[in-house]
């Protein structure tokens, strides 16, 4: 998602840059009339998307600590459950 919002964000406010001189990106060129407002708007979705990406890699993230953490709890009561068995303890 970061590299939509990046690519959003550069044609918006890019398209803003090129206006000054009388150039235009040809993907954008039929929005020439409505062109000021729409690459603002443009840009801001662009911001948006890429907060939101940043966002969702980070809660994702989060999720894989945790995961790891419990994957790890259970893996040492098995081995915890084995040695006891070994001993003769119930578990």
């Amino acid at each position: 998602m970061a590299r939509w919002g990046f690519w959003l964000m550069v044609l918006g406010f890019g398209s803003l840059l090129l206006r000054r001189e009388n150039r235009e990106f040809l993907v954008l060129a039929w929005a020439d009339p409505i062109q000021p407002v729409f690459g603002v708007v443009l840009g801001l979705i662009g911001v948006g998307v890429l907060l939101a990406g940043a966002l969702w890699d980070a809660r994702l993230n989060a999720a894989a600590e945790r995961n790891k953490a419990i994957v790890a709890a259970a893996g040492q009561w098995r081995v915890q459950a084995a040695a006891a068995r070994a001993r003769g303890e119930k578990v």
